[in-house]
């Protein structure tokens, strides 16, 4: 499952979830020349979701140990958040709800209940 939003795309594989990132003007600005990043499931504490509007949206992976940032200006930097516009925006509420599944799943396995 792929979604593609401003600064990157994020990619849900079996055990982790694959950050790409783009090369446009705005990606080059907030991210740099950042590579792609990989995050297993397991790591990942919560995720943060801002819904487009006016401004652009944006999913952030929150990483156990890290803190959620706070407002857009913040996310857009983040190497762990992928900005979107309103188009975009199913596809990374879809994306968001199948990661938080498999987070679920591996921690009902993990505690085995």
């Amino acid at each position: 499952m792929t979604a593609k939003g401003v600064t990157g795309q994020l990619e849900l594989l079996e055990n982790r979830v694959r950050i790409k990132r783009r090369t446009s003007i705005y990606a080059l600005i907030t991210q740099g020349f950042r590579g792609d990043k990989n995050i297993l499931i397991k790591e990942i504490s919560s995720i943060g979701f801002k819904k487009a509007g006016t401004l652009n949206g944006y999913i952030e992976l929150v990483i156990e140990g890290r803190e959620p940032k706070k407002g857009l200006l913040e996310a857009a930097l983040d190497e762990y958040t992928v900005t979107f516009k309103a188009r975009h925006q199913s596809a990374f509420e879809k994306i968001k709800e199948a990661i938080e599944e498999k987070m679920a799943s591996m921690k009902h396995g993990e505690t085995g209940a």
